[in-house]
């Protein structure tokens, strides 16, 4: 929820209610958010990575861009949604309970950011291997040290 306030008002109004409201099943309308995000996640991907038609060569290929593997977000946010459901199920759990009151905040952050992290590289992985960062960094001025002789 504190990733991104407007996609998840979208989801939680466009998706996660009227399926709730559907099916009376809290595990399936957090799927189905969580789906969809994969989907619209897909979608951009598909922008981010696209490659135009004076890119190609003649055998219809660019040597230059990173062709990505689609359906690798679809996989992480449906992996995502399922272990907020697991977590809906077990979060009650007396040594859950304990650790929520009884750990500091940062390690609380730590494990639940380790729950993601097994298939963290299905979301961050082709920005990596194509370069998105080193592409990016071209739109923001770099401070560089002058040495003066």
């Amino acid at each position: 929820r504190k990733w991104n306030n407007l996609v998840h008002s979208l989801l939680k109004k466009g998706i996660y209610k009227p399926v709730r409201q559907l099916t009376s099943s809290n595990k399936a309308a957090i799927f189905s958010a969580f789906v969809m995000s994969g989907l619209l996640h897909e979608y951009v991907w598909a922008i981010l990575f696209y490659v135009h038609e004076h890119q190609k060569d003649a055998s219809g290929k660019c040597s230059d861009c990173f062709y990505p593997i689609y359906g690798k977000q679809m996989v992480f946010f449906s992996l995502n949604g399922v272990t907020i459901a697991l977590e809906s199920m077990v979060g009650g759990w007396c040594l859950f309970q304990w650790m929520k009151r009884s750990l500091p905040g940062p390690i609380i952050t730590v494990l639940v950011l380790m729950t993601a992290l097994p298939y963290s590289h299905l979301f961050t992985g082709d920005w990596v291997i194509g370069d998105y960062f080193g592409h990016f960094i071209l739109g923001f001025p770099v401070l560089v040290r002058l040495e003066l002789e």
